[in-house]
């Protein structure tokens, strides 16, 4: 049993690190954040300095390396846009985050246990075919268009 947790342990420290390299090199050739923080009349010398500064003027491999270096040591960096650090921004953010995931967690278990008692009670029955084709809909819908819906529902 513990070589299989360590074995899953390894497979996901590599899984996490082959994803943060894609996702970096991913963000580097979506735009230059340089562009999108200074406004369009901005001079070369005024980008090449930002540039310098926010130390995307290095190879990206030396950039990767730092910013590994950063995370490892619990500093997720500053926000490009607020210039505030991302940790802070996060922190503010978590209890807003939390209500929502336990009222999520409330009304699923408030509504999907006693849905899937009744299912299981009687599986050819209208109830059990309705609870089926309201968690086929659910898992089916695209979030984003849902929560655009919800809004507009509940605003």
């Amino acid at each position: 049993m513990p070589s299989f947790l360590l074995r899953r342990l390894a497979e996901s420290l590599v899984t996490l690190l082959a994803i943060s390299i894609l996702v970096f090199v991913m963000l580097y050739h979506v735009g230059d954040p340089v562009a999108a923080l200074l406004p369009q009349n901005a001079t070369a010398l005024q980008r090449e300095a930002l540039r310098r500064e926010l130390g995307l003027d290095r190879p990206l491999a030396v950039q990767y390396a730092r910013y590994m270096g950063r995370l490892a040591r619990g500093d997720l960096g500053m926000s490009y846009y607020t210039g505030r650090p991302v940790a802070q921004m996060l922190v503010e953010r978590a209890p807003a985050t939390i209500e929502l995931s336990l009222a999520a967690l409330a009304i699923a278990v408030l509504v999907g246990v006693p849905l899937g008692v009744v299912a299981g009670l009687r599986p050819r029955g209208r109830a059990a075919r309705l609870a089926m084709g309201g968690s086929l809909l659910g898992i089916s819908v695209p979030t984003f268009w849902l929560g655009l819906m919800l809004i507009m529902v509940f605003a």
